[in-house]
C-alpha cells in the first residue's frame, strides 16, 4: 500500500498530507482511512495515465508486463 505513495517517506508526512487533503476537500467527516483510499486511488490513476503517456511518447519502450499484450513486428 505504501509503495504507491513513494514521495511520502515518514508517517508524520503521510498524516500531514492526509489531513491537508481532508481540509482541501471539505471532507473532515471522512475517516483518515477513507481519505487514504481516495489518495491511493488517485495515485494509481495518475500512474496509469503516466504509463499511457509514456507508451504514446515512446512506443519502442512498451512492455508486455505493463500492457498485458505481447507486441510483435509485422511479418
Amino acid at each position: 500500500m505504501h509503495q504507491l505513495i513513494t514521495a511520502i517517506q515518514s508517517e508524520d508526512d503521510r498524516e500531514r498530507v492526509l489531513l491537508r487533503i481532508q481540509e482541501m476537500s471539505g471532507a473532515t467527516e471522512q475517516s483518515p482511512e477513507e481519505v487514504e483510499l481516495i489518495l491511493l486511488t488517485l495515485s494509481l490513476e495518475l500512474w496509469e495515465l503516466h504509463m499511457r503517456t509514456a507508451d504514446m511518447a515512446e512506443p519502442s519502450c512498451r512492455s508486455s508486463s505493463t500492457r498485458g499484450t505481447v507486441l510483435r513486428p509485422d511479418s
